[in-house]
């Protein structure tokens, strides 16, 4: 008899987040400056590679507290 696979659960916008955000656990900021209304840092993720992320409202850029540049 085959063994049943249960379907995978649908991803939600929380999975999203947290797979993205979590690229940032062990990530050292290197240099941080304003780029107009946002803070723009410099980090090295632990993988080594160095990203420039700025915080931001929403992805479109429609304010501060959304953090860009982990996609």
């Amino acid at each position: 008899m085959a063994k049943r696979i249960p379907p995978k659960p649908e991803s939600t916008e929380a999975d999203f987040l947290g797979r993205m955000y979590r690229r940032l656990v062990g990530a050292t900021v290197l240099e941080f400056r304003w780029a107009g209304e946002y803070p723009i840092f410099t980090v090295r993720l632990a993988n080594g590679e160095r990203r420039e992320i700025g915080i931001q409202q929403d992805p479109e850029g429609n304010g501060p507290g959304f953090i860009a540049g982990l996609d």
